[in-house]
């Protein structure tokens, strides 16, 4: 970001929503386990605890345990042990400046904070993530769009 900090204010159905989204999307059943990889205080690592809780799976919450899922930002990608086990991994939060082995299952992600995490999947936008651009701007919309930022006066365009 390159803007002055804010506060994004989120509701319980605009993670639902979200979480609901991605799981049409993404192979994902109550027999799988997420690895918990990102911090819980941002939106991409609370969003796993939506989609476990969706979908009755598990979450990791050390790096030793067995994992089915995780979710990365790119510079972790080669950094994490058991990577290549793993049935899915999905990788976003940043630019991919390297080459991914061909072999690993990366599911390239879209998102951002005020859509409650993600909004493509492999460039193909979910279901409740309306994105349209305009003069080289974003516009979204959808059940994940939050409700704005904490002390903002005036309504969102």
């Amino acid at each position: 970001s390159s803007s002055t900090p804010k506060i994004a204010m989120h509701s319980l159905g605009n993670h639902f929503a979200s979480a609901k989204g991605l799981l049409t999307s993404l192979p994902f059943t109550p027999e799988d386990i997420w690895q918990l990889k990102l911090p819980l205080y941002h939106v991409a690592g609370l969003s796993i605890v939506f989609r476990c809780f969706l979908k009755g799976a598990a979450i990791s919450l050390t790096e030793k345990a067995p994992y089915t899922h995780i979710s990365l930002i790119p510079m972790q990608l080669m950094q994490t042990d058991g990577i290549e086990k793993a049935k899915v991994i999905l990788l976003g939060g940043g630019p991919i400046n390297r080459e991914i082995p061909e072999k690993l299952p990366v599911y390239f992600r879209y998102g951002f904070i005020e859509m409650s995490s993600t909004s493509t999947l492999h460039g193909q936008l979910l279901p409740y993530c309306p994105i349209k651009i305009k003069d080289g701007e974003i516009y979204v919309n959808g059940q994940p769009l939050f409700h704005g930022y904490h002390g903002l006066t005036q309504p969102l365009d």
